[in-house]
């Protein structure tokens, strides 16, 4: 997708709209992420964690789609329930706090292949383990409210 930094997306909806208008095509990225307060924390950082703020985010679980894959924010969390249902994870209630979504533009009208795909979430994980900025991704916590990366 065009890195427009002045694209401001209020909901998923939008952001699936704003793939589907691009003119290459694009597959989405979705990285599920776990808020998770590291060991060895002090009293003032659990404090800060408990009131929904610090902590550090675990990828659990990841997908790709393509732009006519994906409907709206609820389907996404149905079938990420029932990924996570495959996987063995029963409290899928838990599993996640935030879902980090990307976009990779293809070449043309086609979407990306298999192995750009592949490595383009390589590179969320990694970004996402190393603690590198998030902010050029759109995120949204389970209920589908945008997240704001600083």
């Amino acid at each position: 997708m065009t890195d427009d930094s002045t694209l401001t997306l209020d909901s998923f909806e939008a952001l699936v709209e704003a793939a589907r208008a691009q003119p290459e095509g694009q597959r989405f990225l979705f990285v599920f992420l776990k808020a998770e307060l590291p060991g060895g924390s002090s009293d003032a950082q659990a404090e800060r964690f408990e009131a929904g703020e610090g902590g550090a985010l675990v990828p659990v679980m990841y997908a790709d789609k393509g732009r006519y894959e994906v409907s709206d924010f609820n389907s996404l969390v149905a079938e990420a329930q029932h990924t996570a249902e495959t996987l063995g994870q029963d409290d899928m209630d838990g599993a996640w706090d935030i879902v980090i979504v990307g976009c990779l533009g293809g070449f043309g009208e086609r979407e990306p292949g298999a192995l750009e795909t592949e490595q383009a979430l390589d590179e969320l994980r990694a970004a996402i383990r190393t603690g590198r900025s998030l902010a050029r991704f759109a995120a949204f916590d389970r209920d589908g409210t945008p997240v704001r990366f600083h």
